[in-house]
């Protein structure tokens, strides 16, 4: 299991490790993209070593809340200099309403629950343009938002079948913390674009591949009747 700051720290070296690469394919033009993506990711860490303070509590009791959330950057695909996807034009540049998406997530979360928001998520998710090549940090945040509120429910089931506070606050955390990337991932995704065009394979691999769903007995080895 990855701990948010872990997983902040990883993505923090691969994308620093990845920077001066892509720069030597794009003539120095993508520096602005991996800079701005890692000063975003040095800005998330105070907040997630504050939620893993009040974490610590709950992992004592067996409930690994900022654990299982998001997938290992391990998974990331190795770095290549132009896409692997199908070649071929790439569709338009679509400006998305990531505004208007983050308050509608963020109403729906709070009037029908985590599995009401995890269906919306989906249907955001499957109107994005297909080609995977574009749009890659909103799709990114969308997908691992998705895993985040699938699990909400089945922490919050453990915390009761183990007496334990509510874990509604972690949860509240990540949902918020990831509508408030989306704005950011959209303007990375626009700058990336050019880039992308050219088959430079920027943001495109630079996230892991991420499950819209996670069963939380399959992650931890606790068993179903725990949930």
């Amino acid at each position: 299991m990855e701990t948010l700051t872990q997983h902040l720290n990883d993505a923090l070296r691969s994308n620093a490790e990845r920077l001066p690469r892509y720069a030597e394919i794009s003539n120095g033009r993508s520096v602005g993209i991996s800079k701005t993506l890692l000063r975003y990711e040095r800005l998330a860490m105070p907040f997630a070593h504050l939620l893993q303070l009040f974490a610590r509590p709950y992992w004592r009791r067996g409930l690994p809340i900022l654990k299982v959330e998001f997938v290992s950057m391990t998974l990331t695909p190795p770095f290549a200099a132009v896409s692997t996807h199908a070649p071929g034009p790439l569709p338009p540049f679509t400006p998305l309403p990531v505004v208007r998406w983050g308050f509608r997530l963020l109403g729906t979360y709070w009037r029908r629950g985590a599995m009401a928001a995890h269906e919306e998520t989906c249907r955001f998710l499957a109107s994005l343009p297909p080609s995977p090549r574009i749009h890659c940090m909103v799709r990114h945040i969308l997908e691992s938002l998705a895993r985040v509120l699938s699990l909400d429910p089945q922490f919050r089931q453990l915390a009761r079948d183990t007496a334990a506070p509510s874990t509604a606050w972690a949860s509240w955390c990540l949902v918020l913390m990831h509508l408030t990337s989306l704005a950011m991932s959209h303007r990375l995704d626009r700058k990336a674009y050019p880039l992308q065009v050219e088959g430079i394979p920027i943001l495109e691999r630079d996230v892991p591949p991420i499950p819209l769903e996670a069963d939380l007995s399959t992650l931890t080895g606790l068993p179903p009747s725990a949930r």
